[in-house]
């Protein structure tokens, strides 16, 4: 499903938008003003600063997510069958070498909460994958349905973990599919925390070690999902702490 970038707007955009009707004009405009060259600004060496300039702006080193993003995507595309999930192409070796096999998002990479949830990121061509391709926008509608059909076990065991805890926000969320929940969490507003991010490497490099142990693809992929289970059941019993500050 595709949602609006407008941040806290659950709004669906056109086909080849990005953004719903009601933002996309203001989108436009935003778009325009950043085409228009800002002036050149000279630089300032140590000695000017003293005379009252503005010190030197450092840049902003990388971050790591980008880090735990790539090595995160490295084992979902081990862990495919060989096929894209949403159009069922089988993988060529040589091809995929070629980078032709992505590790696809249903929910944008943007939406922080849910880029790193394995149940959120399959194998896809890159022709479902790319804007270019006939995915457009990752073919998300199959893809979601995807999702929706093969993890109906896990949200029953989310639905049970979050009535444990709490009986009435259990209740909101039964009869919700993952598609449902994975859109949910990724509101703009929401952000990995640290303790999630430092958890998922280790869960990646266990993953990996498993896969090099003769571990079944199913049973490493079902393992990773339900590690990540206690996140999803904890966003909805503590969701200000996902909040971003």
């Amino acid at each position: 499903m595709k949602l609006c970038k407008k941040t806290g707007c659950f709004g669906i955009p056109s086909e080849g938008d990005l953004y719903c009707a009601k933002h996309l004009p203001q989108a436009k405009v935003v778009k325009d003003k950043a085409k228009v060259a800002a002036p050149k600004t000279k630089e300032v060496s140590g000695k000017e600063v003293g005379k009252g300039a503005a010190p030197k702006v450092a840049k902003e080193p990388i971050r790591r997510m980008d880090t735990y993003s790539s090595n995160f995507q490295e084992l979902v595309r081990m862990l495919g069958d060989g096929t894209c999930v949403t159009c069922k192409y089988v993988f060529d070796d040589q091809l995929d070498k070629k980078g032709f096999c992505h590790a696809g998002h249903c929910i944008v990479r943007g939406r922080h909460a849910t880029r790193l949830l394995f149940v959120n990121c399959h194998p896809q061509c890159a022709r479902c994958n790319s804007v270019q391709g006939r995915g457009k926008t990752g073919r998300q509608l199959e893809h979601g349905i995807y999702i929706k059909n093969r993890y109906k076990w896990l949200v029953k065991e989310i639905v049970e973990e979050i009535s444990a805890h709490d009986p009435e926000k259990g209740e909101e969320v039964r009869g919700k599919s993952m598609e449902e929940i994975l859109v949910e969490m990724s509101v703009p507003v929401y952000r990995l925390t640290a303790a999630y991010k430092r958890e998922n490497a280790d869960l990646v490099r266990q993953g990996k070690k498993k896969l090099k142990e003769g571990w079944d693809k199913e049973d490493v992929r079902k393992w990773l999902v339900l590690e990540q289970k206690k996140h999803i059941v904890e966003f909805y019993l503590n969701t200000e702490k996902y909040k971003k500050k």
